[in-house]
């Protein structure tokens, strides 16, 4: 991977960068590597070399990784909990991998440190934070260790003050500890070996055509529509957002063709369009772009 600095961002922050000590160990695949789509990590891998990213757009994992650096302070002093220990486990003929934030043994809680936007908290959107929780949690079973109970300690990195003073539904600090649920074992069981099987599959594949593409869902979309807005307007009326230009078209009549227009309003990927390092070679995604040119 190659990296650029189009923003003239301190060289020590270019150097903190491309000097990431992330490593997955000797394992097949990671538990954060499962959760995301197996599409996506081949593409990825195959073009590893050629991929080329702004230092920019890793600052926020830079500071994330900072969380890390300060808990392993710690480790010298806890007697009571464990930090930033790796464990490992055979699932289903793959070695995969997990680390673990805290776990405090006796209790047997289990901690993941996220720095991440209020918007997934006010929106709970943890499912992808719940399966790491819940497959980590079974590579510690492997190792011995029993995990009771599992939180995400969010670390909120644009919380709005004036919006927490006039909502209490708004999070009202900076750090917010969020209880995750505890999958039951055949749930946990069948969701495991799916991961692992699909990745499997991606990473044997002679070629990436015979990986089959994302899902709209792993692609973070939204669905196609057609607005109906009075002219000069951005916003639809009331009830006025339809899946199908036909069904558009027909309010259009009730409502008047010389008062009100209809908008269309392409499907976005937001996953593609901004989150995935591999989409400048993705053919699935060049195509998309194609089909929606001057949308976005």
């Amino acid at each position: 991977m190659k990296f650029t600095n189009k923003l003239d961002l301190p060289q020590p922050i270019v150097d903190a960068v491309m000097a990431d000590p992330y490593s997955k160990g000797a394992s097949d695949f990671s538990v954060t590597e499962l959760i995301k789509p197996a599409y996506q990590c081949r593409l990825i891998r195959d073009h590893y070399d050629e991929i080329t990213v702004d230092v920019s757009e890793r600052f926020f994992s830079l500071l994330g990784q900072l969380t890390h650096l300060v808990l392993e302070r710690t480790q010298h002093t806890a007697a009571d909990y464990i930090t930033e220990k790796r464990y490992f486990a055979k699932i289903d003929g793959c070695t995969i991998s997990g680390q673990a934030d805290v776990f405090f043994p006796k209790p047997g809680l289990l901690q993941d440190y996220k720095l991440t936007s209020v918007w997934k908290i006010v929106h709970q959107g943890y499912d992808d934070w719940i399966a790491q929780l819940n497959m980590l949690r079974r590579l510690m079973a492997h190792n011995g260790l029993k995990v009771e109970r599992q939180q995400i300690v969010a670390l909120l990195r644009d919380r709005d003050k004036k919006k927490a003073k006039l909502e209490r539904s708004y999070p009202q600090q900076d750090m917010v500890v969020v209880d995750m649920p505890l999958w039951t074992e055949d749930s946990l069981t069948a969701y495991m070996s799916a991961r692992v099987m699909f990745h499997r599959e991606a990473r044997d594949a002679k070629e990436l055509a015979e990986v089959p593409p994302c899902t709209p869902e792993e692609c973070w979309a939204t669905e196609t529509t057609w607005a109906i807005k009075k002219k000069g307007a951005t916003r639809a009326i009331n009830g006025g957002v339809f899946p199908t230009q036909e069904a558009a078209e027909e309010k259009l009549k009730e409502v008047g063709a010389s008062s009100h227009v209809v908008e269309y309003r392409p499907g976005f990927r937001r996953r593609c369009a901004d989150y995935c390092d591999g989409s400048e070679f993705c053919p699935h995604w060049a195509r998309i772009k194609q089909e929606n040119a001057g949308s976005f």
